[in-house]
């Protein structure tokens, strides 16, 4: 038992984030009170109060470092046939915090579809792999809290796209989609330039809040829809009151922002000594993988980074995540301990899945 205190990360290692590292806190204190009318074994009783501690603290750092966001952009195309579920499977094994060894796990999904043209409109059906996506990132191990569903132009966010109507993505999609939104951890849900979505869809569902940035909703009980452009709390969806929400971030790279305040730095040393004064009291960053900025370990304040890939679509599955691990694994960017929330952006060509 002692052996508990000496090395706490062994109880975690190679295990899915989410699993009890030791015996529940409850179970051990029972076993604690148990042990307490025994005179005789002061010395298990400490053990067990390590070992609860050892929980505890593990338990909160593993919690600290969920892999909390995903964004899949997608290029779609009417004939594809590949399958998302090698990148999904990649995700859910290839992602390991270097300095525990523990799984991330997902929780928020975003699948954002490309149109390369905006004639014809899209068909969700049309992405072969995206129901089975659906079932997995509702089951016990990776049940996600938040979805965001999003069509976008050549250009970007443009609302001149839609779909060609909710109900041409058929009976297999419409039932994953339903499944998922129907899951008990599922609270968060955005739509993004979908037309004839229908209400029936946000019955029986757990979710609290629902964005709907110009969405045309269908009612079983009216025969015009009506089209969104706000966050709706879901609680009151029915007497259409809304609340306001944010959908920009600002990008920015760490690295080119430091050469760009401090053009002329040529030692390694001298870099390190200007990283440190201008970004010590720096809680959120955005910043490139491909860039892998020396002293993330130096931003004693950082809450929240968000890595985005560099530009291009050409990267295959496994030089994404690689890129991702190598710029943790980097020597200078052990993450400080206030680092709480955690988003990683990939974008590659369907091609590739």
């Amino acid at each position: 038992m002692d052996a508990v205190g000496e090395h706490p990360t062994v109880v975690t290692e190679g295990k899915p984030l989410g699993t009890p590292p030791v015996l529940p806190t409850e179970i051990i204190d029972s076993i604690i009170d148990d042990l307490g009318h025994d005179a005789d074994r002061p010395g298990s009783i400490n053990a067990l109060r390590t070992c609860a501690f050892v929980s505890r603290v593990v338990c909160m750092r593993a919690y600290r470092y969920l892999f909390s966001e995903i964004r899949l952009f997608i290029i779609p195309s009417s004939n594809t046939t590949h399958r998302l579920s090698r990148l999904l499977d990649i995700l859910t094994t290839g992602l390991k915090f270097p300095d525990t060894g523990m799984i991330y796990r997902i929780q928020s999904v975003s699948f954002v579809m490309i149109l390369e043209h905006y004639i014809p409109p899209i068909r969700l059906s049309h992405i072969t792999a995206l129901p089975e996506i659906l079932e997995i990132l509702h089951g016990p191990n990776h049940g996600i809290s938040s979805l965001s569903l999003e069509i976008w132009g050549p250009n970007g966010q443009d609302p001149r796209v839609r779909t060609g109507g909710w109900s041409i993505n058929g009976a297999k999609f419409n039932n994953a989609f339903q499944g998922l939104c129907c899951s008990r951890n599922l609270k968060s849900l955005h739509l993004f330039c979908l037309t004839e979505v229908p209400d029936t869809i946000f019955k029986g569902t757990n979710i609290e809040h629902l964005t709907l940035d110009d969405v045309h909703i269908t009612s079983q009980n009216r025969q015009s829809g009506k089209v969104f452009s706000e966050c709706v709390d879901i609680v009151q969806l029915k007497s259409m009151k809304f609340i306001t929400a944010e959908r920009q971030f600002q990008l920015d790279s760490l690295l080119d922002t430091i050469i760009t305040l401090h053009g002329g730095i040529e030692t390694t040393e001298d870099r390190n000594h200007f990283f440190r004064r201008a970004f010590f009291h720096l809680t959120h960053l955005t910043t490139m993988t491909g860039e892998q900025p020396a002293g993330l370990r130096h931003i004693l304040q950082l809450h929240t980074l968000r890595l985005v890939p560099q530009l291009g679509y050409d990267y295959p599955p496994e030089e994404v995540i690689d890129t991702v691990n190598q710029f943790f694994s980097h020597k200078e960017n052990a993450t400080p301990p206030s680092l709480a929330h955690l988003t990683v952006e990939l974008k590659v060509h369907e091609a590739y899945f």
